[in-house]
C-alpha cells in the first residue's frame, strides 16, 4: 500500500498574494517563478497581455480586464505581469518559454503603481487620480488633476497631460497603472454613482490610444456580461469596446492544480494509471478521462468545475487552491484505500463550508447548511444500514454543495444517482461481485440508499423530481418533525407515555377487541396442560385496580402493569388468581423509542394534512422499534408476580418450557405473546386444579371456541348416535 504523499509532490498554496506584494524584488521573483503558465494562458499572455501592454510596435492597445473567481490565481497573474514590467531582471525566471521569449517587449520597460479599491466610498475618477498623484510624486513627478468640479468634460485631457510630464522624466518607459479587487466596490455603487465611475473607466481605456499609459484590473466576473450593469448598457458597451477581457478559466486552474499541487513524475503517473485502471468500469467515461484522472488525482476532475459554481453572498471568496491545499495536507499521510478508488471530489468542501461562521450571512447559504447538517443528524440517529452511514453522508454533502450551484436554491434541479457516481467517485467495495454491468450496479445501489436517505427522513429536506429522477435538497420542505417531537418530549405526562406502553402490548398480545370503552381488558383463554382445556379469564392492560370492572368474575385475572408510576399493591389485595407482568429493566433505547412514539401520537392527534401523515409514519416506526426491543430483552426485562411473590419471567418455568405448554411444533416459532401466555399457565396451574379438582381430562384439547360442539357431540353418541373422535375425547 502507498500513502498519497508517496504520489504527489505536493506544493501548497496557502497565502492570499496581495498585488501590493509584487513591488518588493526579492518576493516578486518568488511570485514570478512559482507561476505555473497553462498552455490557454500562455496563449492569453503571448497573444493578447504582452502586445496591448508594449508600446514599441503600433497595435490598437486597450485596457485589459482580468476576470477570475477568488482563488483561480487572478492577483498572482497580475503580479507576474507587473513585476516582469517593472523588474527586467525577472523576465528569466517565467516558467514558460514561449511567454518569456516574447516578456522581453514589456520587461523593465514600466513604471509600476498598484493599488486595491476595497470598500472606499469615494468616486472611482478620485480613487484613480489620488493614487496617480501621490504615486507620481514619489516618482518625482509633481501633477495635481483637477477637482471634478472644475472638470467640464472628461479627464482624459489632464491624463494626456499628466503622461506628457511622465515622458519628460522617463521617456524610455511607460506607466502602468493596475488594479486589483474592484468587483465589491462597484456592488456597492448606486445607479446615481456607477455611470460617473464607468465613465472614468472608459476615459483610462481611450488614452491608452496614443500614449504609454496602461491600465490592468482584476475583476472576480466579467462584469460586463452582469444583470447589473442592464441599466448601463451603452456606457458599458463604450468601455467594452476600449478593453480587452482575459478570463482565467477552469482549464488554466486544473493546470495549476496538476502541476503546482499535485505534481507527479513518471513512476507515479504509472502506479496511479495502474491504480484507477480497475475502477474504470464502474463509472461512465472514467476510462476515456484516465489522463486527466490520473493528472488531477486524487483530486476529481470535476471537483474544480462544481466549486467555481458554487453560488451565495458570504461564500464568494473561496479559495479553490487554498481549499485543495487543506484537504491534501490532511490526506498527506493517509493510505491509498484499495478497495475503492481514493479520488476526492466537491462533496469534500462541506465540512470547509459548514464549518465557516461567514458562510451563514447569506439566507440561502444558511438554510442549506442548517438542512444538510439536520439530515447528517437523522442518518447518525435512524439511517437503517450502518455500513452504508458514511456512503449516506457523502451523497448528502454532494447534493448540499449541488444546491448551491442551480442559482435559485429552491429549483427542483438535482443529479441523478447516475451523474451523483461519476462525479462523486462513490464506490461501494463489493460491488464488483455482483453479476451485471458494474456502472448499472453501482447506480442501483445508489438509488437504494438514496431511497433510505428518503424514508430515514419521512421525505423532509430530501425529494426527487419524477420528471427526470434528479434527487435533490427540498428546502421547503422545512418542516422538522422530529425536532417539534422532541421538543415534545419534556412535556409528556405518566399516562401518555403509559398510553405508549399499552399501543405496543396491544400488537404483541393480537388484541383489538376491548370489552370496556374506557379500561383496556379483555376476555381470554390460558390453556390447563394437565386437563387438556382452555379455562377462561380476563387479560387487562392495567393494574388490579380495574379488577372489579371485569364482569362476569371469571376464573383468572392477567395484567400487564404501566410501567411509569403504577398503583402499588397492598398485600390484603393480593389473589391467587392474579398474575401480575411487570416492566422493570427497561433501557435507554426502549425509554428513547417510547417517549417519541407517544410525543408523534400526541402531535397526531392535534396535526391535520401531510403533518398527520408525517406523524403517523414517525410513530409505527418508533412503534415498531418498541416491539423489537421488548421481544429481544423479555428474559431480562419482565418479571411475573405471583401471590406476591416476583421472579424474572422465564425463572417460573424451570422444568418445562414454552414449546411443551403452548404446544408448538418442533417448526414453529413462538411468539411474545405465546411466552406470556405459557408462564401464565404454568403458573396458575394449581390454582385451576383448586377451582375444579375433579374436572376430567380430555384426550383433545377443548377450547372455549370448540367446547359447546364437543358437548353436543357427546349427547349425540349418549342418544345412539356415531362417535366421533371429539365425541370420544369428552366421554
Amino acid at each position: 500500500m502507498k500513502k498519497y504523499g508517496e504520489l504527489i509532490q505536493f506544493e501548497p498554496v496557502t497565502t492570499i498574494i496581495k498585488l501590493k506584494e509584487s513591488a518588493e524584488q526579492h518576493k516578486a521573483q518568488q511570485l514570478v517563478a512559482s507561476y505555473v503558465i497553462s498552455d490557454k494562458m500562455a496563449l492569453k499572455l503571448a497573444d493578447i497581455i504582452i502586445p496591448q501592454l508594449q508600446f514599441e510596435e503600433s497595435v490598437d492597445n486597450k485596457s485589459l480586464w482580468v476576470v477570475g473567481n477568488y482563488g483561480s490565481g487572478k492577483s498572482h497573474l497580475m503580479s507576474v505581469i507587473s513585476a516582469v514590467a517593472e523588474f527586467p531582471e525577472l523576465a528569466k525566471f517565467i516558467t514558460n518559454d514561449k511567454v518569456r521569449h516574447v516578456a522581453g517587449k514589456i520587461a523593465g520597460k514600466f513604471k509600476v503603481i498598484r493599488f486595491e479599491v476595497g470598500a472606499s466610498k469615494k468616486a472611482f475618477a478620485d480613487i484613480v487620480t489620488d493614487n496617480l498623484t501621490s504615486s507620481l510624486a514619489e516618482m518625482g513627478i509633481d501633477y495635481q488633476f483637477p477637482s471634478m468640479d472644475e472638470i467640464s468634460s472628461n479627464h482624459k485631457p489632464y491624463f494626456e497631460e499628466m503622461m506628457a510630464l511622465f515622458h519628460q522624466r522617463y521617456p524610455d518607459q511607460g506607466l502602468l497603472l493596475i488594479c486589483d479587487e474592484i468587483l465589491d466596490y462597484l456592488r456597492s455603487r448606486n445607479q446615481q454613482q456607477l455611470p460617473l465611475d464607468m465613465a472614468m473607466m472608459r476615459v483610462m481605456g481611450e488614452v491608452i490610444d496614443g500614449t504609454r499609459f496602461r491600465f490592468i484590473c482584476g475583476v472576480q466576473e466579467a462584469i460586463f456580461d452582469s444583470t447589473q450593469l442592464a441599466f448601463a448598457t451603452q456606457e458599458v458597451k463604450r468601455i467594452r469596446d476600449r478593453a480587452e477581457q482575459v478570463l482565467i478559466t477552469r482549464d488554466d486552474i486544473k493546470y495549476v492544480v496538476a502541476e503546482r499541487l499535485l505534481k507527479k513524475d513518471a513512476q507515479q503517473l504509472h502506479w496511479i494509471r495502474e491504480y484507477l485502471q480497475q475502477f474504470t468500469p464502474c463509472f461512465d467515461r472514467m476510462n476515456e478521462r484516465l489522463d486527466e484522472f490520473v493528472r488531477m488525482f486524487p483530486v476529481h476532475p470535476d471537483y474544480i468545475n462544481t466549486f467555481e459554481r458554487v453560488n451565495g453572498a458570504g461564500i464568494e471568496q473561496r479559495q479553490v487552491l487554498r481549499s485543495l491545499s487543506r484537504q491534501m495536507q490532511a490526506l498527506m499521510e493517509q493510505q491509498v484505500p484499495l478497495d475503492k478508488p481514493g479520488v476526492f471530489s466537491y462533496d469534500t468542501y462541506w465540512d470547509e463550508l459548514r464549518s465557516d461562521p461567514s458562510a451563514k450571512t447569506n439566507p440561502d447559504v444558511g438554510q442549506v447548511i442548517d438542512v444538510g447538517e439536520t439530515l447528517f443528524t437523522r442518518i447518525d440517529q435512524a439511517y437503517p444500514t450502518a455500513t452504508e452511514i458514511d456512503f449516506a453522508k457523502r451523497l448528502v454533502a454532494g447534493l448540499a454543495i449541488h444546491r448551491l450551484t442551480v442559482g435559485d436554491v429552491y429549483n427542483e434541479m438535482g443529479a441523478t444517482a447516475a451523474e451523483l457516481r461519476d462525479s462523486l467517485c462513490l464506490y461501494l467495495p463489493g460491488i464488483e461481485q455482483l453479476p451485471g454491468e458494474k456502472s448499472k450496479n453501482l447506480e442501483t445501489q445508489i438509488v437504494a440508499v438514496l431511497t433510505k436517505i428518503r424514508k430515514t427522513v419521512n421525505g423532509q429536506f430530501f425529494s426527487k423530481n419524477k420528471a427526470n429522477d434528479q434527487f435533490f435538497l427540498d428546502l421547503k420542505k422545512t418542516e422538522d418533525f422530529d425536532a417539534y417531537i422532541e421538543n415534545k418530549i419534556p412535556l409528556l405526562t405518566d399516562d401518555s407515555r403509559n398510553g405508549a406502553y399499552r399501543e405496543a402490548m396491544l400488537q404483541i398480545l393480537e388484541e383489538t377487541d376491548m370489552q370496556q370503552p374506557n379500561v383496556q381488558m379483555w376476555r381470554h383463554e390460558l390453556k390447563w396442560l394437565d386437563r387438556n382445556v382452555n379455562r377462561p379469564g380476563w387479560m387487562f392492560l392495567g393494574s388490579p385496580n380495574e379488577r372489579e370492572t371485569a364482569k362476569p368474575p371469571l376464573d383468572y385475572y392477567m395484567y400487564f402493569i404501566q410501567p411509569y408510576n403504577p398503583p402499588k399493591q397492598k398485600k390484603e389485595y393480593i389473589r391467587n388468581d392474579e398474575v401480575l407482568f411487570i416492566l422493570q429493566n427497561a433501557d435507554a433505547d426502549f425509554n428513547r423509542s417510547l417517549n417519541y412514539y407517544a410525543a408523534a401520537v400526541d402531535l397526531y392527534a392535534s396535526a391535520t394534512g401531510n403533518a398527520k401523515n408525517v406523524y403517523k409514519l414517525k410513530a409505527d416506526g418508533y412503534l415498531r422499534e418498541m416491539q423489537t426491543w421488548l421481544k429481544s430483552h423479555f428474559k431480562d426485562a419482565y418479571v411475573a408476580q405471583y401471590n406476591g411473590q416476583s421472579k424474572p419471567m422465564m425463572d417460573w418455568l424451570k422444568g418445562t418450557s414454552v414449546r411443551n405448554i403452548s404446544g408448538l411444533g418442533d417448526s414453529q416459532i413462538g411468539s411474545l405473546k405465546d411466552i406470556f401466555e405459557s408462564v401464565a399457565s404454568h403458573i396458575l396451574a394449581n390454582h385451576f386444579v383448586s377451582l375444579a379438582p375433579e374436572y376430567p381430562t380430555f384426550s383433545q384439547w377443548i377450547t372455549y371456541e370448540n367446547i359447546e360442539s364437543a358437548a353436543k357431540d357427546a349427547l349425540s353418541v349418549v342418544s345412539g348416535g356415531a362417535a366421533t373422535k371429539r365425541a370420544n375425547a369428552v366421554l
